[in-house]
């Protein structure tokens, strides 16, 4: 356990905290997005109105969940705190779901009405009949850019659909909403602490996805619990801006970008698309930039551009690595090039989501995923529930303040997974090291079991992206009458058909025990991903 003590939680919701800092930073930018700023003053006007269009709307009450279905835009955080200010809670959606999985999560959630881009809008209302909406707002990317910027935009999309207003009676546009509440009375819902805040969709890796119930309390306390891990960001003298090109849906960026640094009054460069690499290579050439955070794919993907060299990164001093494993090549490729070292961390969406993270003093990249947050602590333990000895090789177990309230509606799946002392089982296979720093091992989903040993695919990646021309690999394991299971293995190659199956077989035996070397390789363009970049082993054939 983390010994260092802050207050992580006194009553502070939210909205009350979004208030103070949008009072005290008034004048100050709060996001940018192509180039177009929204103040903190603005932003809380904004989110003012859309909160009032809320609490006035007919079908619409405290308590109501709200989905959220857009990429980064001025238009998420007015939305976001919006909802929160009129006491309804948020749910994110990723806007490229399919079918299946907008529907799951609408039911689910019962969720009363959706802020939706417009390409996902048709979406959302094929689908509208077999879910509880009420209301459907539909934003533009250009909506809240100054004219004629805002027409010009609006106008390029390639996706603009007006089948809204015909389709579902309580269709609306984004700004006509906020003009509404405008002119309507702004009565503030009265908020506690303990009310929830967030119902966020866990990524569902085994079936359909869970919503993690994250209330004001549990996010305003991982919010401090970072403050004081960072505390140099608090200095009144500083100015940051915080490179946001992770999707604000998911809880990383949610929680560590936008409310963190909201929380400390700075700047986000919001990226809506960070797919296009070399767009989001101009981004950064044209801006000051001071933090940043990301996944191994994301810094894998830059440092692959030859422009990459083109960026000034003289001001950056903070940079964050989660969501996935950061590969210790990509750590130190980009400490060579922009000099600053990766700070890899570890959380997950049931914890709001941060858990750990290597201090900003460290003086290399040390492959751990760090210290554990003020007041959260950390537990390894065996099949039997057993705590075991510092460097052996267990289930990792968390205790905090920043752990969900239970998943929505589904209290058997809560049982197995936070007991009765609040000990959050987390499915993570994990080992303490010196000095306390925590090191994952690999999913105990993902294990696989040959002939009666444990078999990381991690492990087994890491040796496959070190060969010179596979940039990326991924391991399954698949049945074997022989030793139960064996390891399969998809790569993608730099340069396509310069290696064999057997070639790269070959080479996995100089480098693993026997049992380890993949008995099949498969051959890929890419692999499987998530939004945020993170490999979809479920999505990987088995035979």
């Amino acid at each position: 356990m983390n010994e260092k003590k802050v207050v992580v939680s006194s009553g502070v919701t939210l909205v009350s905290m979004f208030d103070e800092v949008c009072i005290s930073h008034s004048s100050e930018i709060a996001f940018s997005n192509f180039n177009v700023s929204l103040s903190f003053s603005a932003l809380q006007k904004k989110s003012e109105a859309f909160a009032s269009y809320l609490i006035n709307h007919p079908e619409l009450n405290k308590g109501d969940r709200i989905a959220i279905m857009m990429p980064n835009l001025l238009q998420y955080p007015v939305a976001l705190f919006g909802v929160l200010k009129a006491g309804m809670v948020a749910t994110n959606i990723n806007p490229l779901y399919t079918k299946r999985e907008l529907v799951h999560q609408l039911q689910d959630s019962r969720a009363r009405a959706i802020v939706v881009i417009e390409f996902a809008t048709k979406l959302v209302f094929d689908i509208i009949k077999e879910t509880n909406l009420q209301q459907v707002i539909v934003t533009q990317v250009g909506d809240l850019f100054p004219f004629p910027k805002s027409l010009l935009f609006n106008l390029l999309s390639k996706h603009f659909t007006a089948l809204g207003s015909v389709l579902h009676k309580n269709y609306t546009h984004f700004n006509k909403a906020l003009a509404q509440g405008e002119s309507l009375p702004y009565q503030p819902a009265t908020i506690n602490d303990s009310d929830i805040a967030l119902l966020q969709y866990t990524g569902g890796t085994t079936g359909l996805a869970k919503g993690a119930i994250l209330t004001h309390s549990n996010l305003m306390a991982n919010l401090n619990q970072m403050a004081s891990c960072f505390a140099y960001l608090q200095e009144s003298s500083r100015r940051e801006t915080i490179v946001t090109a992770l999707p604000l849906y998911h809880i990383f960026s949610l929680t560590v970008n936008c409310l963190l640094f909201i929380k400390l009054g700075h700047k986000n460069l919001l990226i809506s698309d960070p797919r296009k690499i070399k767009h989001l290579i101009r981004i950064l050439k044209r801006n000051r930039f001071t933090v940043m955070t990301g996944v191994n794919t994301l810094f894998q993907a830059l440092l692959g551009q030859r422009r990459f060299v083109e960026i000034d990164f003289s001001a950056l001093h903070t940079v964050i690595g989660g969501g996935m494993a950061v590969h210790p090549d990509i750590a130190t490729a980009w400490y060579e090039r922009t000099g600053t070292i990766i700070l890899q961390g570890y959380g997950l969406t049931e914890t709001s989501p941060v858990v750990c993270v290597n201090p900003p003093d460290v003086k290399e990249f040390n492959g751990s995923v760090g210290l554990p947050l003020p007041e959260t602590e950390v537990s390894i333990r065996d099949q039997q529930g057993k705590e075991l000895a510092i460097g052996e090789h267990g289930e990792l177990y968390l205790r905090g303040p920043q752990v969900m309230r239970a998943y929505w509606n589904q209290p058997a799946e809560t049982h197995q997974v936070i007991d009765q002392q609040k000990w959050l089982r987390t499915g993570d296979i994990a080992y303490i090291g010196a000095g306390g720093y925590l090191y994952l091992v690999e999913r105990i989903k993902n294990l696989i079991i040959v002939s009666g040993f444990n078999v990381y695919p991690s492990e087994i990646e890491r040796v496959l992206c070190e060969h010179s021309n596979i940039t990326e690999a991924a391991c399954i394991g698949i049945d074997d009458r022989h030793s139960g299971q064996s390891v399969k293995a998809f790569v993608v190659e730099k340069k396509r058909g310069q290696l064999s199956e057997s070639e790269l077989i070959d080479y996995c035996k100089e480098k693993l025990t026997a049992y380890k070397v993949p008995s099949q390789i498969e051959f890929l363009q890419r692999l499987p991903k998530s939004s945020t970049g993170k490999i979809l082993h479920r999505k990987l054939d088995k035979p």
